[in-house]
């Protein structure tokens, strides 16, 4: 193993971290819009 080898390998672990914190946030974004936005369609059905 050389230095550099090792150096990509934290590199390439950094980025797929970063990944996948970006898709959990867009997960959870989208989870809670979907929420909101059933609650307001169910509010609307209701006030109709």
């Amino acid at each position: 193993m050389t230095a550099r080898t090792m150096k990509v390998r934290e590199t390439l672990r950094a980025l797929g971290t970063v990944t996948l914190y970006i898709f959990g946030a867009a997960a959870i974004g989208t989870g809670l819009a979907l929420v909101a936005d059933a609650n307001v369609t169910a509010l609307t059905m209701g006030a109709l």
